[in-house]
């Protein structure tokens, strides 16, 4: 018998689709319109995949099916699954403030900025807080925006969810801070208390856990083939020093979720997850790193498994018409979809003048191929032994913040991780074909970076969360996700 919706969620019409809140996860739900009319055949009485389906003839079995097994990983049917998930969600533990807690950051991450500049390129920058603006007006560096006629006038500005925010404008592509030197003109008259805090935080990202904020980099550095050297010459205490100032004046910090997200539908508390991290953190001494974590995500994600009693209704056979999901044309879709994407946004910023952004956009679509996806190759031979350390470097960086979790779960994660080391790889081999440098590798790192973080592909990545799973786990995930997350349209 199929689960019936559970009654203690709020449910909201939205369009064709429904919002759903739950008071147990604490999340909300975004059901598109094949999920909320299997939502509802369900909620009128419809318990048995036969009857189900000849209450919705415009679906197709296989979308049916998937729909329901989407509504059930998300802890929205009253069955199995969240009878044997409830408990780790009320008894999750609260983080402590990220301003009480230490800053660990890992030697290797350590960056100094070389001031080339290429940051405060091809970015907004923002939000801007008070004391930025103050400085801008004090020191008359507005005047450098063309037509500004007051402080203002220098700031781009707009409501969002959580208030009124400003951002830096850009003369051209750079921010209209950065002065002839290539330098903050902020930072070089006033210190960098001046700066706003997001350029202060560069490239590092934090993450808070139950003892300690962890520290990572975002790849996104244009010269971290001088910057990490740089760092490796400072103290890391004096780093930690001043990433813990950072963090108590209200700097982002991600939050590592109790429970912990591990693949669709599975979860695990934080702080057996954390007993694991272990796991991944060693592994980083295994050449290649990929497939040591890759075999370490399928244990973890095996062992969840085993907890879960089988739930017959979701078994293919109870399915007539049904099939299971074709990995390789999910991969194949999701590919068209993305280089149409790209392309896109290639066009979009090639009209509104970002040349750095048209020209990441247009070189991704170029040369994306998600069949490469799982080969986790991290050794580049043909670029030298610092263009391979610059390779692993996004794996250590995700691993120390435990940024495979903070992606979306530890399967996606790692596929996202995996996905943006091929990118770079490719990127880095179309431009500079022959005999490419470090800094040839650096920059098809930093593009890659860019791209994946662009909200619309990051989107598109969410909704077809399903390919990263299976390109990581070998197709073997259990009971994952094929196709749009609960059927909203990406």
């Amino acid at each position: 018998m199929i689960p019936p919706p559970r009654t203690d969620l709020r449910v909201t019409p939205v369009g064709d689709g429904l919002a759903v809140d739950d008071p147990v996860t604490g999340g909300r739900a975004r059901l598109g319109p094949e999920s909320a009319a299997v939502w509802r055949a369900v909620l009128e009485g419809h318990h048995h995949p036969a009857t189900l389906i000849a209450a919705l003839p415009h679906l197709r079995p296989a979308t049916i099916r998937d729909r329901l097994r989407q509504l059930d990983d998300a802890l929205l049917l009253d069955g199995e699954r969240f009878a044997t998930q409830r408990a780790l969600f009320e008894r999750a533990q609260p983080l402590p403030a990220a301003a009480d807690l230490p800053v660990r950051l890992d030697p290797a991450l350590r960056h100094q900025c070389v001031r080339c500049g290429a940051s405060c390129t091809g970015v907004h920058v923002g939000p801007v807080p008070d004391t930025t603006r103050a400085a801008v007006e004090r020191l008359g560096l507005w005047r450098a925006v063309p037509g500004a006629t007051k402080p203002d006038d220098a700031f781009a500005r707009g409501q969002g969810p959580t208030g009124p925010w400003a951002m830096m404008r850009r003369v051209g592509e750079a921010c209209f801070a950065l002065n002839d030197d290539r330098a903050c003109g902020l930072h070089a008259a006033e210190g960098p208390a001046a700066k706003p805090p997001i350029c202060r935080q560069f490239p590092y990202t934090f993450t808070r856990g139950p003892d300690a904020v962890h520290v990572g980099l975002q790849m996104e550095c244009a010269r971290f083939e001088a910057t990490l050297p740089a760092g490796a010459e400072r103290p890391v205490a004096a780093i930690e020093a001043e990433l813990t100032a950072l963090v108590a004046e209200g700097a982002e910090v991600f939050d590592l979720p109790d429970p912990v997200p591990v693949a669709a539908g599975l979860w695990m508390s934080r702080a057996e997850y954390l007993k694991r991290h272990a796991w991944f953190a060693r592994s980083l001494a295994w050449p290649p790193h990929g497939p040591g974590l890759r075999v370490l995500t399928q244990i973890v994600i095996d062992r969840v498994q085993r907890r879960h009693p089988p739930d017959a209704w979701r078994a293919l056979a109870y399915w007539p018409g049904a099939d299971e999901p074709d990995v390789r044309t999910a991969r194949a879709r999701l590919t068209i979809a993305l280089r149409d994407l790209l392309v896109r946004l290639a066009e979009a910023a090639d009209l509104g003048g970002r040349a750095l952004e048209a020209e990441a956009t247009a070189t991704a679509g170029e040369v994306l191929d998600l069949r490469r996806l799982g080969w986790l190759e991290t050794s580049m031979v043909w670029a030298g032994a610092d263009a391979c350390r610059l390779w692993n470097l996004p794996w250590h960086a995700a691993v120390r913040e435990h940024g495979f979790v903070r992606q979306r779960d530890l399967a996606a994660g790692f596929g996202r991780i995996d996905l943006m080391v091929c990118l770079a790889q490719d990127i880095t081999r179309a431009r500079a074909a022959a005999g490419p440098s470090v800094q040839d590798a650096n920059d098809g790192m930093r593009l890659a970076s860019r791209v994946l973080r662009m909200a619309p592909v990051d989107a598109l990545l969410r909704a077809h969360a399903f390919v990263l799973r299976t390109a990581v786990l070998g197709g073997d995930a259990p009971d994952i996700e094929a196709g749009p997350w609960l059927g909203v349209p990406a």
